[in-house]
C-alpha cells in the first residue's frame, strides 16, 4: 500500500509537471507563489489560534469546566444526563484534545462498554470543536456576525449529547 501511495504521488507530481510544460508555465514561480500565499495565510490565523488554545488552557487551568460541571451537574441528572458526561459536554466546543483526554479519563473510571462509556464516545463524534473551527475560519474569511452560527452549531453539539443518551 504504501508503494502505492509513494507511485501515486510521484505520478500526480509529474502530471502536473507535464501539464506546466506543455502549457508553458514557470511551474517553479507559481509554486513559489503558492507558498507565499500560504504563509501569508497562516500568519493571519496565527493570532486567532494563539488566543483561542491560550483561552481553552486558561479555562482548563482556571478550573472553568469543573465548576460548570459542579453548577450544572443536578439539572443533568433530571435530564438523564450522567454528571460525569459534563466536562466532556462543556470542553468538546472548545478543545478536541481537551475532550479526547477527559473521555480517556471516563473510560479509565467507569469502562469502555460503560453507559457513560459509550455515550462519551457518541458525544465526542457526534460533536465539534465549534468555538475553535468558528474562530479560526471566520477569521480568516474576515466574517464579523457569526453569533446565529455559533448558536445552531453548539445546539448541534446539544442534540449530539441527547441522542447520545437516547442510543446508549
Amino acid at each position: 500500500m504504501t508503494q502505492i501511495s509513494a507511485g501515486l504521488a510521484a505520478a500526480l507530481i509529474g502530471a502536473v509537471l507535464i501539464y506546466g510544460a506543455v502549457r508553458r508555465i514557470d511551474c517553479y514561480q507559481a509554486f513559489a507563489e503558492g507558498a507565499k500565499q500560504g504563509l501569508q495565510a497562516c500568519m493571519g490565523l496565527l493570532p486567532t489560534l494563539c488566543a483561542m488554545l491560550i483561552a481553552v488552557a486558561l479555562m482548563q487551568a482556571g478550573g472553568v469546566f469543573d465548576f460548570l460541571s459542579r453548577v450544572l451537574s443536578p439539572a443533568a441528572e433530571k435530564l438523564g444526563l450522567p454528571a460525569a458526561l459534563l466536562p466532556l459536554l462543556l470542553a468538546r466546543p472548545f478543545s478536541g484534545s481537551a475532550a479526547m483526554g477527559l473521555l480517556l479519563g471516563l473510560m479509565t473510571t467507569h469502562g469502555a462498554d460503560s453507559t457513560v462509556g459509550l455515550a462519551g464516545c457518541i458525544m465526542l463524534c457526534a460533536g465539534e470543536t465549534v468555538v475553535y473551527t468558528l474562530g479560526l475560519y471566520f477569521s480568516a474569511a474576515g466574517v464579523k456576525k457569526w453569533r446565529s452560527t455559533l448558536f445552531l452549531c453548539l445546539l448541534g453539539n446539544v442534540v449530539g449529547a441527547i441522542m447520545a443518551i437516547m442510543l446508549t
